[in-house]
């Protein structure tokens, strides 16, 4: 029968991570790749960022002109928003 005190799960939870064996040592061009391809992975998110806010600003533009309406700024402004919290927080 599985224990649902949360104290006694959280503590099984630790002793389970403290015996997780560590990660191997990585050789310096694995550390070099890894940390290129997370700079790549920055860089991708803030193109992306800025494509989504120009992309906004752009909608701003149409619809102080009158060239798209309320319903469609709406709509694309929510599809905007999800986009941009589908990319998560750039550091």
């Amino acid at each position: 029968m599985p224990n649902h005190n949360p104290t006694v799960r959280a503590l099984a939870a630790v002793a389970a991570l403290e015996q997780t064996p560590p990660e191997p040592e990585l050789s310096e061009e694995e550390a070099e790749a890894r940390a290129l391809a997370e700079q790549m992975d920055q860089l991708e998110r803030r193109l992306r960022l800025r494509a989504l806010r120009a992309q906004r600003l752009e909608l701003y533009r149409l619809h102080r002109h009158h060239e798209i309406g309320d319903d469609v700024v709406r709509k694309v402004l929510g599809e905007l928003d999800m986009s941009e919290a589908n990319l998560g927080q750039v550091k």
